[in-house]
């Protein structure tokens, strides 16, 4: 550990008191939270960064529509240049939504998706406009104790267990880890697709989940290449033997391991998470790409990186072999009926859904 570090540790103690005394005053009903009459289930974390919030709501909303809930989704929008109440349309720009609300906008159409950073007047114009929606999905949400939600769902990384870690500016929490009371559920994300029984046991010991909570472990399952100009052809992967990474997200390591152990020669060219790219940055990629030796390469992306990048950006690349990747939450065993069931339960028991 750096000595230096050591110096944050009297602002994390007063930081620990500002927060310890707002969830107080929530905890005894001197601050209100607000129950909304439809049902809200609210994915978030206790750290800083990122844990696989925006994936796990795909896989909620992926699965609520499929059992005939008309679902909308809300965050603040985080990283827009704009203010207030906003509907994500097909036209939507990350600078003014989010990346994180472009992409699920992208992959569910049928959906409302929404962004608004106070969350109580989001979900009370989601419902005046559509008053079919019958679940709102709140992305992010776990501090926001204005809302009291049916659902609480709060994410760890495998890797950064939050009973491991340090408040604000000392470690990377952003409440005491005694938070984690208000989940219902815990899901341990960016666990190895091969689960050995000693790692879960670790797991579930370390966090000592209170016995009214369900705790649950989730993987990613990657697909494959996906073009992201219509005049692209399908990519072949024993075509290719080198790959130029475009990654602005949180930890791209497990995706470019994932890569390299396929046999790929990996270029990473990694960004800070909700990074946007310009085109003079793009023009010097493309000059990084071209300088790989062979015409086995391809240029690869994620899909919150492409939500980024705006039409004139995409275009530059069309001339060149460019592809996104797309993650899915995976359950481990047959933990995936038992969530789904919990939730919906959950939703019906509310009386509201």
């Amino acid at each position: 550990m750096n000595p230096l570090r050591l110096l944050l540790l009297p602002f994390s103690i007063i930081y620990s008191v500002i927060t310890w005394f707002r969830n107080w005053l929530y905890d005894h009903n001197l601050l209100k939270s607000y129950k909304p009459e439809v049902p809200i289930i609210s994915v978030g974390n206790i750290t800083v960064g990122g844990t696989g919030k925006t994936p796990h709501c795909e896989f909620l909303i992926q699965v609520l529509t499929e059992h005939g809930f008309h679902v909308a989704y809300l965050s603040r929008g985080y990283g827009r240049k704009t203010k207030g109440f906003r509907w994500v349309r097909n036209n939507s720009l990350a600078t003014e939504v989010g990346d994180e609300a472009v992409q699920v906008a992208s992959k569910f159409p049928a959906i409302r998706v929404a962004v608004c950073e106070n969350r109580s007047n989001g979900i009370k114009t989601i419902k005046s406009e559509y008053p079919d929606i019958n679940v709102v999905i709140l992305d992010d949400a776990f501090q926001h104790r204005k809302i009291k939600p049916t659902l609480n769902i709060l994410l760890t990384d495998m890797a950064r267990l939050y009973k491991q870690d340090y408040l604000l500016p000392f470690g990377k929490l952003r409440e005491s880890s005694a938070g984690a009371k208000r989940a219902d559920l815990i899901i341990i994300t960016k666990t190895p697709t091969i689960f050995p029984v000693l790692l879960k046991k670790y797991l579930q010991k370390t966090i000592s989940p209170k016995p009214y909570q369900r705790t649950f472990f989730t993987f990613y399952e990657y697909s494959d290449f996906i073009p992201v100009h219509e005049s692209q052809s399908k990519c072949r992967s024993q075509a290719i033997n080198h790959i130029f990474l475009l990654a602005g997200i949180e930890n791209p390591l497990p995706l470019s391991e994932h890569l390299e152990q396929k046999g790929f020669f990996v270029h990473l060219k990694a960004y800070p998470d909700h990074h946007f790219y310009s085109s003079y940055e793009i023009a010097g990629l493309i000059n990084e790409f071209e300088a790989i030796p062979g015409k086995k390469k391809i240029i690869l992306t994620t899909e919150k990186d492409l939500a980024r990048m705006d039409e004139d950006l995409i275009q530059s690349l069309s001339q060149y072999p460019f592809y996104k990747i797309a993650v899915r939450v995976c359950f481990h065993e047959s933990q995936e009926e038992e969530f789904i069931r919990f939730v919906i339960n959950k939703i019906k028991e509310s009386g509201k859904g």
